[in-house]
């Protein structure tokens, strides 16, 4: 299992993601922070925190210089209420919420409590450890690839590792097919630790034949990109309007 050093603050290079719409498919850019300073929220993701009927408290703040450099110191401890139980099973609950058939198992060795860590920038933002995502298009096949890390706090040493592969259901057999992989490889200590989220994706699809589609996400302890991104609606042509803040997504 991977050995990460557990953050006690998030640092780092502060860029805005940006995408166009071009002849050949969507390109995903970045551009340098121009914004100006602005705070920063850590937020918690549980079960218990989205069952809050207020607006979350952010249990930390920080910021993005007018430089483009953050800052922000982690908290000590979190409050047992805000945490939620890591599961001990994921396999059925996955099936369940995919309705597909799967085959592997991945389980935890310790029973522990768990918030994840999601951060907001002023003016609607979010912020993610991630380097710049790649995606192509040619025809009807793409590819897409990127990682996103962030910050996970336990209340107790527990490791959660595994593979899972699930086929979702197909209604005959001139149906798109889609095979979707789910590999856990973390190592958590308690506190606060570093996961990153990393996947791909790709999908062709050859004259009149069935479509396929293949997804593959990994979950592990790893130590976060230097570089941040800087997620705006207006920057993705999603429109002011559309808000990302986290704030609204766990109210």
């Amino acid at each position: 299992m991977p050995q990460v050093p557990q953050p006690s603050e998030l640092r780092g290079d502060v860029r805005l993601l940006t995408l166009e719409m071009k002849e050949g498919g969507p390109t995903f850019s970045t551009a340098a922070w121009n914004r100006g300073e602005q705070p920063v929220h850590l937020l918690l993701s549980s079960d218990a925190t989205l069952g809050e009927d207020t607006a979350p408290t952010p249990a930390a703040t920080g910021k993005v210089s007018a430089a483009g450099q953050l800052s922000l110191k982690l908290p000590a401890e979190v409050a047992a209420a805000k945490l939620s139980p890591i599961d001990t099973e994921f396999t059925a609950g996955l099936e369940e919420n995919l309705n597909a058939e799967c085959t592997g198992d991945i389980k935890s060795s310790a029973a522990a409590n768990s918030a994840g860590g999601l951060l907001t920038v002023g003016g609607g933002g979010v912020l993610l450890a991630s380097p710049q995502p790649v995606f192509s298009v040619k025809d009807t096949n793409f590819n897409a690839s990127g990682q996103a890390g962030t910050v996970l706090y336990v209340d107790k040493a527990t490791t959660v590792e595994g593979t899972l592969i699930c086929t979702l259901p197909v209604d005959d057999e001139n149906s798109d097919t889609a095979k979707a992989t789910l590999n856990m490889d973390l190592n958590l200590k308690a506190g606060w630790n570093s996961v990153v989220l990393s996947g791909s994706a790709k999908a062709t699809q050859t004259g009149e034949t069935a479509g396929q589609a293949e997804v593959t996400v990994t979950l592990a302890s790893k130590e976060l990109p230097k570089q941040w991104m800087a997620i705006y609606p207006e920057n993705l042509g999603l429109g002011e309007s559309e808000s990302l803040s986290l704030g609204s997504l766990l109210r």
